[in-house]
C-alpha cells in the first residue's frame, strides 16, 4: 500500500471505525482505538494491499476493544479481591483478643487447660 492509499484509508474509514468503537460509550477511548488501529496499520503498510485495509482496520479495532475490556475486568477483579482482603484483615486484626474473650466464656477448669496450651 502506498502513502497515498494510507491517507485515503484515513479519509474513508476513520469515521466508520470510530462509530464502531463507540460501543464502549467513551469518546476518548474510541479516539484512542482508532488512532492505535491506524498506528498498527502504518507499521504494516508495506505488507497490506488497499482492498483489505477496511476489514483489517475493523478487525484490529475489535481486538483492541477486546484487550481493553479484558484489562478492565482484570483490574476490577483485583480491586474486588483487595477489598475482600481488607475486610478480612479488619475482621481478624486482633485474633488474640478474640481468643481471650472466648476463653473468658469457658468454665474455670477448661480455661486452665486451654491456657496451658497457649
Amino acid at each position: 500500500m502506498t502513502v497515498k492509499e494510507y491517507n485515503r484509508s484515513v479519509e474513508e474509514f476513520a469515521d466508520p471505525v470510530y462509530v464502531y468503537t463507540g460501543n464502549l460509550k467513551d469518546e476518548n477511548r474510541a479516539n484512542d482505538i482508532v488512532q492505535d488501529s491506524y498506528e498498527r496499520l502504518w507499521k504494516h503498510v508495506t505488507e497490506l494491499e488497499y482492498p483489505v485495509v477496511k476489514s483489517w482496520l475493523f478487525s484490529t479495532a475489535y481486538h483492541i476493544m477486546i484487550d481493553i475490556i479484558r484489562k478492565e475486568n482484570r483490574i476490577t477483579n483485583l480491586e474486588i479481591i483487595a477489598e475482600h482482603e481488607a475486610i478480612n484483615e479488619s475482621q481478624y486484626s486482633d485474633l488474640g483478643e478474640i481468643l481471650n474473650k472466648a476463653l473468658d466464656l469457658l468454665p474455670n477448669i477448661r480455661k486452665h487447660c486451654y491456657a496451658e496450651r497457649l
